[in-house]
């Protein structure tokens, strides 16, 4: 698809933005794909800490609402593999009771599941005024030198963000110059100052320093900008967004904030959904490398709304491109793979816009994020808003209505537990998908598959039953499977299993 038809939308909150970008791509044939790739280069780093958690994997995206982060929010942060908070201005800790590192240190000591945490920033652009920024001290770095975007060459008007008139388009590209005390690109001053201020702690903000943060997050992540001006700084002229020059160097941008912040030791994630719209081809297939310089550089990121909002990709391209974009995701990002599947809309009873059935919503999600190896979360409230404003976020599925986190464990080690690229079942036009785990079997029928019966049989006979939960009781009642099952369209289901396998080892998190 070309960039024209190109679908995004942001999110304000509490002066941070969040973007989506999505693209249709093909599928590919019917073949399952193992867990781990050899075929690709080793790019790993110090700071890519080993962390293979139990299934299934959650994020929460913590940046909306009341972002202050009490003590009585941690232990439920805690339950959550992968959290994004938000509170990243620089006066934040200054009049608080608690610090920063007293919320990552307190979210760490409660979880049982070795919780990353990582702070959310967005420099993608600042504010006119440095007074009113929330990001004075970098915007007086910008302003030193003049790394603003501009209609042309490298004085007089200023690009504006096209989402907000008070905010400023940085320049991150390499047309930019570097900081001639530090040497730093724009995005590389961004990642430092990130860490100094939100990690290290400052002489002036002390109380924001949360030495223990595992990682930055870092907003509007894109495959390309989303404003035209004279990127290149030499000619004078106005550069289009399109302009595939000009999308490999502001990718190059982006790629200095992960590759700055691994460096300080720390992990990197960004706002990725629209990494797949880098393939240029009149037919693109999926071609993970098409990202060129963030191949590999962050180690993970949030595929923003999935599903459930009316600008997700399910909703308007339909399931087997949504599907796709999540298997490309999944292998441009860098280990651990900390990839956020995110579904938006939820209501407290697990139904969305799409579809009011009570928990169907959430369990197609919930299974769909399954079928690879991606953190799933998702929300009963706009804007990402955390537990401290009094909103849901823990459904039976999580911990099988009490069992545990990670109470699925592990993928199996055969086809039936690699990630998942195409349908288990050759059901209606998408077929039904499911993946195995030692402890249960996800499965999943996309929508536009209309409803679909599993015999007995083809479950493998009488190995599964049902969890038992209390929010779904006709779903979730603790039987035994011993016959076929049912699911409507756009429905999934978690069974376990009877009898669980026997753990080959103990897989540690951390």
């Amino acid at each position: 698809m070309k960039r024209s038809a190109v679908v995004r939308t942001k999110h304000i909150v509490s002066g941070a933005v969040l973007t989506l970008g999505i693209v249709s791509v093909a599928m590919s044939s019917y073949a399952q794909v193992p867990e781990f790739r050899h075929d690709q280069p080793d790019n790993r780093h110090p700071s890519d800490s080993i962390y293979q958690p139990d299934f299934p994997r959650l994020g929460m995206i913590y940046i909306g609402g009341d972002q202050t982060y009490p003590s009585t929010a941690w232990p439920i942060m805690a339950k959550f593999n992968v959290v994004v908070m938000g509170g990243g201005w620089e006066t934040w800790g200054d009049n608080r009771a608690w610090t920063r590192g007293n919320v990552v240190d307190g979210v760490h000591a409660a979880s049982k599941i070795g919780t990353k945490i990582f702070q959310y920033v967005d420099f993608e652009s600042v504010e006119i005024e440095p007074a009113s920024d929330i990001y004075p001290t970098y915007n007086a770095t910008v302003q030193a030198n003049n790394w603003w975007l501009y209609a042309n060459g490298t004085s007089g008007p200023v690009v504006m963000s096209p989402d907000n008139s008070n905010f400023t388009v940085i320049n991150q590209t390499h047309w930019s110059p570097r900081d001639p005390v530090t040497g730093y690109y724009p995005f590389q001053a961004a990642a430092k100052y990130s860490y100094d201020m939100f990690i290290a702690g400052t002489t002036a903000h002390p109380r924001n320093a949360a030495p223990n943060m595992d990682g930055i997050y870092l907003d509007n992540d894109w495959d390309a900008p989303d404003a035209n001006g004279d990127w290149k700084r030499t000619d004078g002229v106005t550069d289009s967004d399109t302009d595939p020059v000009v999308d490999t160097e502001y990718r190059a941008g982006n790629a200095d904030f992960a590759e700055e912040t691994r460096r300080l030791g720390k992990l990197a994630l960004g706002n990725n959904g629209n990494w797949p719209l880098a393939s240029t081809a009149t037919n693109p297939a999926t071609d993970p490398q098409a990202i060129g310089p963030l191949y590999l550089k962050c180690n993970g990121g949030v595929d923003e709304a999935v599903l459930g909002a009316s600008f997700s990709y399910e909703t308007w391209a339909g399931f087997t491109v949504a599907m796709e974009h999540y298997t490309d995701l999944m292998e441009m990002v860098a280990e651990p793979k900390l990839e956020m599947f995110n579904q938006e809309g939820l209501t407290d009873t697990g139904s969305d816009p799409y579809d009011s059935t009570p928990y169907h919503a959430l369990r197609y999600g919930f299974a769909w994020a399954l079928m690879n190896n991606g953190y799933y979360a998702g929300e009963t409230a706009a804007d990402h808003i955390g537990p401290s404003y009094g909103t849901q976020v823990w459904f039976d599925e999580y911990d099988a209505g009490g069992i545990g986190q990670g109470y699925l464990g592990q993928p199996t080690k055969d086809w039936n537990g690699a990630v998942q690229t195409n349908a288990r079942w050759n059901k209606g036009p998408l077929g039904v998908w499911a993946r195995e785990f030692e402890g249960g079997i996800a499965i999943m029928n996309p929508k536009g598959n209309g409803p679909v019966t599993i015999s007995l049989e083809e479950l493998g006979g009488p190995i599964w039953k049902h969890f038992l939960g209390t929010e779904d009781p006709s779903t979730n009642d603790g039987r035994d499977v011993t016959e076929s099952i049912t699911l409507a369209d756009r429905d999934g289901v978690i069974l376990l299993r009877r009898h669980p396998l026997p753990r080959e080892d103990q897989h540690p998190f951390r």
